[in-house]
Formats: structure tokens, sequence, C-alpha cells
């Protein structure tokens, strides 16, 4: 009897410590791993100076190189397919950037149907050897359907982004 208790106790004390709160990733091909055929296919929008690149990506293989277009000033962007979304809801977008070259200006943020922010992250950053993340809670105000937006605004630095991630959570308010 001692026995099965002792067990019981070890197995209520695992299944408390599991994190039952994880969402899917409502962003399809966040990783960019399928190859850039099928990730325009799904939606994803690719501007002059975003490409698919190959390498020490952060997740995988594959990640998205943003490179300086024109002048440094010149902003480019990747955004992602529309993913329906409950109205008034809380959830969370991340990513992980890394620069290469110098450092230039990141924009990581949620754009509603017709490409205004609903929720931003712009920030200036520096170059370091390894994967940053970048999170960005929010809420959905009256919006069904959002994007994700992955950017350089300016600078002379080209960003990487990979692991691109729209999730689900109730404890944003």
């Amino acid at each position: 009897m001692r026995r099965y208790s002792r067990a019981l106790s070890m197995g209520v004390l695992l299944v408390v410590g599991l994190d039952l709160s994880a969402q899917p990733n409502m962003v399809r091909n966040g990783g960019f791993e399928e190859g850039s055929a099928f990730v325009t296919d799904l939606g994803w929008t690719f501007p002059e100076g975003a490409v698919m690149e190959g390498g020490d990506a952060f997740e995988g293989k594959t990640y998205i190189r943003i490179k300086t277009v024109g002048k440094p000033t010149t902003a480019s962007a990747v955004t992602s397919d529309l993913i329906t979304v409950v109205p008034n809801s809380g959830y969370v977008a991340r990513c992980r950037y890394r620069l290469s070259g110098t450092s230039a200006h990141v924009t990581f943020g949620v754009v509603d149907e017709g490409g205004a922010f609903i929720a931003c992250r712009d920030f200036y950053a520096g170059v370091k050897p390894y994967w940053s993340e970048a999170v960005l809670p929010f809420r959905t105000e009256r919006h069904g359907r959002l994007g994700v937006y992955a950017g350089r605004r300016y600078g002379q630095g080209e960003v990487l982004f990979d692991a691109i991630e729209h999730v689900a959570d109730d404890s944003v308010r």
C-alpha cells in the first residue's frame, strides 16, 4: 500500500508540473522549412530584398534574410498569410532574429487585414553572434483575421528571422 501511495504521489507531481497551456502555432510554416514556393503558396509576401536561405537557422535549416534594398532607410518586410483569430482575445506573437553586417532597426508586429499595426515591437539592434527573441503579447480587439509582420526599417545591417509563432494566450489582458 505504501508503494502505491508513493507512486501515486510521484505521478501527481509529474502531472502538476506539465504545462498544459501550450497552444499550437497558428503561423503556417513559420520555420520556413518547406521551401520558398510552399511558403508563398501559404500567403507569405516576400518583397524585394527578402529571401529564404539555408544555414545557421535557429530551428531547422532555413530562415529568412531581409537585405538592404536601395538606400539604408528603405523598409522591407515579410508578412504571413492572414490568421483567423477570436476577437477581443489574448495572443502572443514571437520570433527569433539575428543581425548580419552592422546594426539595423527591427520591426516585429501584428497587422490587420489592411496592413495597419495593431501591436508592434520596434527597436534598434546591434550585431550579436546568436539568435535573440522578440515577444509581443497583444489583444485582438475587434479583429477576426491578422497577419504577422517581420522586417527591417533602416540601417546598414540585414535582419534574419526564424521560428515565427502566433499562439492563443488567455493570460494576456
